[in-house]
């Protein structure tokens, strides 16, 4: 029997990054930054990879977290509830 060892990775990477997540709405921090839209990072260093995982991560944040704008280059998330106030 040969195991895919690459199917293996791709799970492990997924679990991570789901436990990664309740990590981080466990902890519940007051704001959350990332890189603004217009960041040198997305647009001059950043790989295809790195987008997405960006992407991903805001996506899971989605139904707790909220853009509250653009602070000095960083898009600030905020919780649902506090961005309401």
């Amino acid at each position: 029997m040969t195991v895919d060892l690459g199917i293996w990775d791709k799970l492990t990477r997924i679990v991570i990054f789901l436990l990664f997540v309740a990590g981080l709405l466990a902890v519940a921090p007051p704001r959350i930054l990332f890189d603004g839209p217009d960041s040198l990072v997305f647009r001059d260093f950043s790989t295809e990879y790195h987008r997405r995982f960006y992407e991903r991560l805001r996506g899971r944040l989605r139904s707790a977290y909220r853009p509250a704008g653009t602070e000095h280059g960083w898009l600030v998330l905020t919780p649902i509830a506090r961005a309401a106030r």
